[in-house]
């Protein structure tokens, strides 16, 4: 459980979800939204799960006449680092001093929408953003 002093900390921070790679020339772009606080150049970005760290380089725009120093919480957002390091689809970028928790167990209310029942005990695939997770998920 998180208590509030953690939560409002861990909201100041950036988060960026939906994280994809473009490679369009020699830049490698990341493109992602931005979940929680603000992102600015300069700053060092954790990449979960793989544990990678980088410094956010620039920020890319499109029609836009003055590139943003900062951008915040909502704004979907294209950057480069200043290493070019492996980033799959899904993985989170997040403040180093505040990474995600991870964990291999959680708790879940479903709503179930097939139309066979589902099976207590049986083998699921989970979808968490644009990350599939295969293999030994399994409902208790």
């Amino acid at each position: 459980m998180i208590n509030r002093t953690e939560r409002t900390a861990y909201r100041r921070t950036a988060s960026i979800t939906d994280t994809r790679l473009y490679k369009f020339d020699e830049r490698r772009i990341l493109v992602g939204r931005i979940e929680t606080g603000s992102l600015s150049i300069g700053d060092t970005l954790l990449f979960s799960p793989s544990n990678k760290t980088a410094n956010v380089s620039s920020f890319e725009t499109w029609n836009e006449t003055i590139t943003p120093e900062t951008l915040s919480a909502g704004r979907s957002v294209a950057f480069t680092l200043d290493e070019q390091i492996f980033v799959e689809r899904g993985h989170i970028a997040s403040d180093p001093k505040s990474p995600p928790f991870e964990t291999n167990i959680f708790k879940a209310r479903l709503f179930w929408l097939a139309e066979k029942p589902l099976v207590k005990s049986c083998r699921m695939t989970l979808k968490l953003h644009y990350c599939r997770i295969l293999g030994g998920n399994t409902i208790n």
